[in-house]
């Protein structure tokens, strides 16, 4: 038998060596980054989504915008375009967006098409400002040159 004094080290050596209960606070110590993770991963790809398909949609409305002859003629080909395109492009709704059009001077001219896109109903915000990110506006802008060889 050992004396008294040797006790609490024999008894701390064979804590040390118990491995019970190790994966659960491992599991407990990555999951919630592991998680930060995950959603910021697909906060993003939401993300890219939505603005790949805007893009696609103001790059559209600028060529359609082409065709036409007065401003006001741009303008309107180019909104008509921009409302077909978006009924089919995911995760974006027509309602959320602000459309502006404008002439650009300089030689040739050009003409200007940018859409606001207001992607708080996609959810981005929530997970994006749990990583420090701001999500909730998309803006895109598409410039075609018109006339002049």
């Amino acid at each position: 038998m050992l004396p008294g004094s040797f006790r609490p080290f024999i008894r701390a050596k064979r804590l040390s060596s118990d491995q019970s209960g190790v994966a659960a606070i491992e599991f407990a110590i990555v999951m919630p980054i592991f998680l930060i993770v995950l959603f910021g991963i697909i906060a993003f790809g939401i993300y890219f989504i939505a603005a790949q398909s805007i893009q696609h949609a103001v790059n559209e409305a600028a060529r359609a915008s082409v065709a036409g002859i007065t401003p006001a003629e741009r303008d309107q080909l180019a909104r008509r375009k921009l409302d077909e395109v978006m009924e089919s492009l995911p995760l974006v709704r027509a309602d959320a967006m602000s459309v502006s059009t404008s002439e650009a001077g300089g030689n040739p001219p050009s003409f200007e098409v940018d859409i606001n896109y207001d992607a708080s109903h996609l959810g981005l915000p929530t997970v994006a400002h749990i990583i420090g990110l701001d999500l909730h506006m998309i803006e895109r802008r598409a410039t075609v040159q018109y006339g002049g060889f």
